[in-house]
């Protein structure tokens, strides 16, 4: 046998596996690390996604429990039920879209007639059923029947607010310019204005949020021209929600929008 034969023949482990080499050895480890951090971040993004679904569902369920009654919440749900629609839950809301099935247009036109402010129900709309009020509406109906919705709505009886309670945690506007608004205070377990102001404001100034709200009775303090009248305790709050202040205004005064 020849020496270059010899040669070939001698070290039988010259040919070592990947995964003995050092290379291998680093290429399994990053794959491994890869794989890691795919799982890391994944549950990452699963939690985040699991933590909001659940923080809307309790908003939802609050928002629900505050304003029990407000008819911007019964509005929003006759909406929403005149709707037959597919939605996939669990895993299959992930890839399944949901799409209508049906609508019910006489009770959307008999709920159009009855709204005195489509934001307001819009927003309602938003935080309990965590959908898009105007999208689902476009998507249900055809163009005529669609025409035949805002027509109603946008109908000059049906445009004025003058009743309506704005739900607890709307943001509210000054309606217009010099608005003085004095402090609330809850005392004995009842909300009562005082004399202490609150701030000033411009026309379209945000004022705050609600807190509570009420009418105005002939046993409330103050102007006899505003009995019967919504009032809203509204709060003001600092950075980091410190330094907060209560105030008091009626439905004349403010807006749940700007202008």
């Amino acid at each position: 046998m020849s020496k270059k034969a010899k040669k070939s023949m001698s070290n039988p482990l010259a040919v070592a596996t990947v995964a003995n080499s050092k290379e291998g050895q680093k290429a399994i480890s990053n794959t491994t690390n890869a794989i890691k951090t795919l799982f890391i971040v994944g549950g990452a993004v699963w939690s985040l996604r699991f933590a909001w679904t659940k923080y809307k569902e309790w908003r939802s369920e609050k928002y629900a429990n505050e304003n029990a009654g407000n008819p911007n919440l019964t509005a929003a749900a006759i909406i929403y039920n005149s709707f037959s629609r597919f939605e996939p839950t669990g895993f299959l809301s992930y890839i399944l879209p949901s799409f209508d099935i049906s609508t019910n247009e006489a009770a959307l036109y008999n709920i159009a007639a009855q709204v005195n402010n489509v934001q307001s129900v819009a927003e309602a709309y938003s935080i309990l059923f965590d959908r898009n009020l105007f999208f689902d509406v476009q998507d249900g109906l055809n163009t005529e029947e669609l025409n035949t919705f805002w027509n109603i709505i946008n109908a000059p009886d049906n445009n004025v607010d003058t009743d309506t309670f704005y739900p607890i945690g709307s943001k509210l506007y000054a309606a217009n310019n010099n608005l003085l608004i004095n402090k609330a205070v809850f005392e004995n377990g009842k909300w009562k204005g005082t004399n202490e102001l609150y701030g000033q404001y411009g026309i379209n100034d945000l004022v705050g949020e609600v807190v509570a709200h009420g009418k105005v009775s002939n046993e409330d303090e103050g102007d006899p021209n505003l009995v019967g009248q919504n009032y809203y305790i509204i709060k003001e709050c600092g950075l980091f929600k410190i330094w907060c202040n209560d105030g008091v205004v009626v439905q004349s005064q403010i807006r749940n929008s700007p202008l």
